[in-house]
């Protein structure tokens, strides 16, 4: 079964061959033009990585809570955090998003953009 991510604008793999946490996303952001930030290396937990291969809509609000984490919208965090993450793009310091759907999932940049973590809460 092939699971297209990010609306096909990034990859598309067979989870049968490839564990999806290893894929390369370098300079996501570079694809979105109004982001904010580059993502670096996009990685995915084992957990979020079972979930988009098992259901399609997952694998969508993935795609669009990254969109929304590239340009800015933090999501379902509290105002503080909103104004450290606003003051976190300038900075470089390390970003932190969270967004509900039918699971709620925490998107964080590295300080130094190298990579994003996309994972269920712990």
């Amino acid at each position: 079964m092939e699971v297209v991510l990010f609306n096909g604008a990034f990859t598309s793999y067979n989870p049968q061959t490839v564990d999806p946490s290893l894929i390369d996303y370098s300079s996501v952001g570079e694809k979105i033009g109004d982001a904010l930030i580059c993502t670096g290396r996009v990685l995915l937990s084992r957990k979020v990585s079972k979930l988009i291969a098992e259901d399609h809509s997952f694998a969508a609000f993935i795609d669009q809570s990254l969109i929304r984490h590239l340009r800015g919208d933090w999501g379902d965090i509290d105002l503080q955090d909103k104004l450290s993450n606003d003051e976190a793009v300038h900075n470089r310091s390390r970003l932190i998003s969270s967004y509900t759907g039918t699971s709620t999932i925490w998107i964080i940049t590295s300080w130094d953009r190298s990579q994003t973590v996309i994972m269920l809460p712990v």
